[in-house]
């Protein structure tokens, strides 16, 4: 996998909420981190150079250098970042999956011209990309999500040809065990910077997302996807549109979502609502502290949702300030400051407990990106 050449020079040994870790090679945001069967992270793609970066649809193009096709690996045990071999495809707003025989599936995105169909897979033996079948729709800022049976759902995006866009409502799937993708039913509705997550029942929900050019302000409807039958079912509309939020699956079965703008190039704003599926209906929950888009939500080992960073160069305190969820009490509370605040960044549940929170953008007043990654410890 090639030689480790970041290493950690002085993790604490004391229970610090929050610690720095060696630093990427790459400064990236839009990038892509996903934990392999093991327990290592794979840092894939995103962008060092926001000069032509529009970070509503996510577009990079006129800028195609400024897209990375880099990869880099981070070791848990040791601390250390190392580079693996690049992709074959310069990538940003893609989607990555851990297939069932612990490689990685790397799917679409902006490679600085347009929206791409290519998709490649890496192989955790010999650290090679190689690539596999194409998708039949070009597509970036789209969802990819693994159902139950192994195969990978991906759906909506933005298909960027031409200095045209078109955002989707078409969905496939691809099957590892023949590299093939088929077509599945299109969504009822185009969305593209939306979630998508896979409930206990093998049904997937999707929620909210930027419809197109043609509307200037974010859905509030939501579906849900039923592999079984491949049909889409329309779900109970959100309380309040949003696109750029997160959703993230309690150990209730229920959907958290947060954060998320209006409408593009709006803040971000606080409200957070639960959707039950078992009623098909949306709770409200508590306020955060802070608007947030281009923030993440991860699930830590108590069950409590930890949500990092903000894209808002008005507030760039709300970027630093992380907050955390009790679903028992649906309330929020403000946890530890990152040592640096960030948006479109990754964060990663490790197998410690610990989440990775890598890369993204300097919220000043001239965003950039960054290489700097630490552990946010509960």
């Amino acid at each position: 996998m090639g030689a480790y050449i970041m290493s950690l020079s002085n993790i604490s040994d004391h229970a610090d909420d929050v610690v720095e870790t060696g630093p990427m090679t790459h400064a990236r945001s839009n990038h892509c981190a996903t934990r392999m069967a093991d327990g290592r992270v794979v840092v894939t793609g995103g962008v060092n150079d926001l000069a032509a970066l529009d970070t509503t649809q996510r577009s990079l193009r006129g800028t195609v250098n400024a897209v990375l096709d880099t990869a880099e690996i981070y070791l848990p045990d040791t601390h250390r970042w190392g580079m693996l071999a690049p992709m074959l495809s310069r990538r940003s707003g893609h989607c990555v999956a851990v297939l069932t025989s612990g490689d990685l599936l790397v799917v679409g995105g902006d490679n600085g011209i347009g929206s791409q169909r290519s998709v490649e897979r890496y192989d955790t033996v010999t650290g090679q990309w190689t690539a596999v079948a194409p998708m039949a729709t070009p597509r970036f800022s789209h969802s990819g999500v693994t159902l139950k049976d192994g195969k990978l759902l991906v759906c909506g995006g933005n298909n960027l040809q031409d200095e045209q866009g078109q955002v989707l409502s078409a969905a496939e799937i691809y099957n590892a065990t023949n590299a093939t993708w088929r077509p599945a039913a299109p969504m009822h509705h185009a969305r593209m910077n939306h979630t998508a997550t896979v409930l206990p029942s093998g049904m997937v929900l999707v929620v909210g997302g930027y419809p197109g050019a043609s509307d200037q302000a974010a859905t509030d409807s939501a579906e849900l996807y039923d592999p079984s039958r491949d049909v889409w079912i329309d779900a109970a509309p959100l309380p309040y549109a949003r696109m750029q939020h997160t959703a993230t699956l309690l150990a209730s079965g229920k959907v958290l979502i947060v954060g998320g703008a209006l409408a593009p190039f709006e803040q971000g704003h606080a409200s957070s609502q639960v959707y039950d599926p078992a009623t098909n209906r949306w709770e409200t929950a508590a306020e955060l502290t802070y608007g947030r888009k281009g923030h993440t939500a991860t699930v830590l080992p108590s069950g409590r949702v930890l949500v990092v960073g903000s894209a808002s160069t008005a507030s760039p305190v709300s970027a630093r300030v992380t907050e955390l969820y009790d679903p028992q009490t649906g309330q929020w509370t403000v946890g530890a400051d990152l040592l640096q605040g960030r948006f479109a960044h990754a964060a990663t549940a490790l197998d410690t407990g610990e989440v990775l929170i890598v890369g993204g953008m300097l919220p000043v007043s001239h965003p950039f990106p960054i290489n700097t990654a630490e552990l946010y410890r509960e």
